[in-house]
């Protein structure tokens, strides 16, 4: 997934992904962003 694909919701000012989920903030959800998932497989975070 990656914000270069085009928009679901033909909307210019929103992402066309959930940014939440672009770990590395490369602008992409890729691979690094599952590497970065499964390196931390198990942890929880206090809130």
């Amino acid at each position: 997934m990656s914000s270069d694909n085009p928009d679901p919701d033909n909307n210019p000012d929103t992402p066309n992904y959930q940014a939440r989920y672009d770990l590395n903030g490369d602008c992409n959800i890729d691979i690094v962003a599952i590497v970065l998932v499964a390196a931390n497989w198990g942890e929880t975070c206090a809130e």
